[in-house]
């Protein structure tokens, strides 16, 4: 707390003291050269929470938690932005274990179905110091902390802030220039990135978000590699996640991985022996299919409130009734799935496949090999892009349900090959295709979506008794969903030719052209 009369302006700045000046010497020179009172020091323990693939962090938040509070700070101004009292409550895993409160809303809108987990631990040593003039009035406020990261061997960590006063610029612009000859400089990026780095730890490198960097001049079977390596680090950072059932999002990106393997072996033909792209198609489709039934009911449990509110009151005990059926199930498929993981063979599926990734001089040579990696890939978008072009201005009120499936999944092929080679080509023109491709796979996937949970539906409800007075309850009850789902479906695709046209409009053929069509070439 600032003492009275002292008004901060917003953005503190801070410095991490290094090589050139230990803590030590820079409270002797500040005290030799300035006139300062150091005000009480005070001990903390923190802790700071984030998800896995660190959300909070890479969009400029951290949640700091200690004995008496919970608060999320925004690390751009190092403001607390929402704050929850902690007295008697346990540290929350999931943003609805919170009362509702504003630090509730905030997590909610920012982690989504992902767990809190502890990131960091440290013991920090805070002492505010004040600068004064001349009058004794107060120009600046620093604040010396020293931190020791739990688990870490190294030394403590000091940090230097300043936070200016209203009125004092001059003050300020000079304190900084005294820094700088003292070498020392201020620091790059926020606080709490800061201390991660200080471990070992770049949050940036548990994002489920593919961020393949290749060049033009790669051979097709050097940037193919590069790509199966970037899944496979994913498939092997979600396994512990998965097995300790931390939350559903390890699976789900556990899964993508698997697909976009799988995917990049059926698209990027020619490139390694035929042999070893269909016993490794095969080994990944065997992974995927492992895990359909425990994601079939992750995601019947996240919709558990949006089931509630289709229907009415009266069937609530018979969905109930049925949601608990498949919790029970949920739990048999979860340690299905880790027996799975377990198990030799699937060891041996990850082992033999990053072996044959590690050791390229062992690959025996083909046709597509040596194709640079930007021909490959223009071919690859190309022919997709056409592809979906020709299928889906073919569809109409009278095309098959499974047309549309199928439909769908050429545009999953199609948005896979542009996010492994999108580095190759300028950002914003990716960003523009992705931007309009979400918007039409948002309609496919959903209308696939419901198409699935009607079926899994019927099946369960097939297993069912009616002579059983519980389970027709929950008869009748599924049955009022998959009534409300079918009307949810038709719905959804009377909304498929608007989302087809905006995805086909000039905009998108037009950047289709420049990126992947020669000039002799047009789209049909």
């Amino acid at each position: 707390m600032a003492p009275e009369g002292i008004i901060h302006l917003n953005n503190p700045e801070y410095y991490v003291l290094g090589d050139s000046i230990d803590r030590k010497d820079l409270s002797e020179r500040i005290s030799a050269d300035f006139t300062v009172v150091f005000e009480r020091s005070v001990k903390q323990k923190k802790r700071y929470l984030d998800t896995f693939d660190f959300r909070l962090c890479n969009e400029g938040f951290y949640l700091l938690c200690d004995e008496k509070s919970f608060i999320l700070h925004n690390s751009h101004f190092d403001k607390p932005i929402a704050e929850l009292s902690a007295s008697g409550k346990k540290e929350p895993k999931f943003w609805w274990e919170l009362p509702s409160c504003p630090l509730r809303q905030e997590l909610r809108q920012r982690i989504e179905v992902r767990a809190l987990l502890p990131v960091i631990e440290i013991e920090k040593i805070t002492t505010p110091v004040r600068i004064l003039n001349d009058d004794e009035k107060t120009v600046l406020t620093l604040t010396l902390e020293d931190i020791k990261v739990a688990g870490n061997s190294g030394s403590t960590i000091t940090h230097l802030r300043l936070r200016p006063v209203r009125g004092y610029g001059n003050e300020l612009g000079e304190f900084k220039r005294y820094l700088t000859q003292l070498r020392l400089k201020e620091s790059e990026g926020d606080y709490l990135k800061t201390l991660l780095s200080s471990i070992g730890k770049d949050p940036k490198d548990f994002s489920s978000k593919l961020n393949i960097e290749l060049t033009p001049e790669l051979s097709s079977l050097e940037a193919l590699i590069i790509i199966m390596k970037h899944l496979l680090r994913t498939v092997k950072l979600n396994e512990n996640g998965i097995l300790k059932d931390i939350d559903i999002e390890f699976l789900h990106d556990f899964r993508v991985a698997v697909r976009r393997t799988r995917s990049a072996l059926s698209q990027i033909k020619g490139v390694i022996p035929d042999d070893v792209t269909e016993k490794f198609k095969e080994d990944f489709s065997n992974l995927g299919k492992m895990t359909n039934l425990l994601r079939d009911l992750d995601i019947y449990l996240l919709d558990k409130d949006r089931c509630r509110a289709m229907l009415p009151e009266e069937l609530s005990p018979g969905l109930e009734q049925m949601f608990r059926i498949f919790k029970d199930q949920r739990n048999r498929a979860h340690k299905d799935i880790v027996k799975s993981l377990k198990s030799k063979e699937y060891r041996k599926t990850v082992e033999s496949w990053e072996r044959f990734l590690n050791e390229p001089q062992d690959i025996i040579p083909t046709p597509n090999s040596e194709v640079r990696v930007i021909e490959m890939a223009g071919r690859i978008i190309k022919k997709r892009y056409k592809r979906i072009l020709r299928d889906g201005s073919r569809i109409n009120e009278a095309t098959p349900d499974t047309e549309l499936h199928q439909l769908r999944i050429e545009c999953k092929k199609l948005r896979y090959m542009i996010e492994f080679f999108s580095s190759l080509y300028p950002e914003e023109d990716i960003k523009t295709l992705v931007r309009h491709m979400k918007k039409l796979q948002d309609n496919l996937g959903e209308f696939n979506d419901l198409s699935v949970q009607r079926a899994s539906l019927k099946a369960f409800i097939d297993k069912l008794e009616p002579s059983n007075e519980k389970q027709r309850d929950c008869i009748v009850s599924s049955g009022g969903l998959i009534s409300m789902l079918f009307e949810r479906q038709k719905e959804v695709r009377s909304q498929f030719t608007e989302k087809f046209m905006e995805f086909q409009d000039k905009e998108t053929k037009s950047i289709f052209r420049k990126l992947f069509y020669f000039k002799r070439e047009s789209i049909s």
